[in-house]
């Protein structure tokens, strides 16, 4: 697949992560985007005791704008947003400037999960703040 920014070559994974875990004790809803989309979800998601949130966007990994000040304050709590395509074999990428596209939102600090589905990245992030500290979240995420 060719994008924007890089060339995706599909292939079996030669290698895994793995993470030394007990037990899940972290909480990370799942939220999905929609056109149209008001903060009364992200407004209820701010007043929960939540350690992350996985967000699947739009296309290449943007928001509907109203979106933005709910997501920064969940930034400025330390609590990692992660951004997924919803598209089926889509890629999140810094491409879209404009006010909740992919570049502002990654310019805030919110984390892009590279060809990994909702469920799929909510079960990393899970594990990740089980088993690591935050400060390396984006680097397993995005490399």
């Amino acid at each position: 697949m060719v994008t924007k920014q890089e060339v995706y070559f599909y292939h079996k994974w030669i290698s895994y992560e793995k993470f030394q875990i007990e037990k899940v004790t972290k909480q990370v809803p799942l939220l999905k985007a929609y056109a149209g989309m008001d903060e009364s979800f992200l407004n209820a998601i701010l007043s929960m005791d939540l350690d992350g949130l996985v967000i699947e966007a739009f296309g290449q990994g943007n928001l509907p704008p109203v979106l933005i000040n709910n997501i920064n304050d969940l930034i400025n709590k330390n609590i990692p947003v992660v951004i997924v395509s919803r598209s089926f074999k889509g890629v999140v990428q810094p491409t879209y400037g404009y006010k909740g596209g992919g570049k502002q939102l990654h310019d805030m600090g919110v984390i892009f999960a590279k060809r990994l589905s909702g469920p799929k990245a909510r079960i990393k992030l899970l594990m990740i703040l089980d088993a690591i500290n935050k400060q390396n979240l984006r680097n397993s995420f995005e490399h």
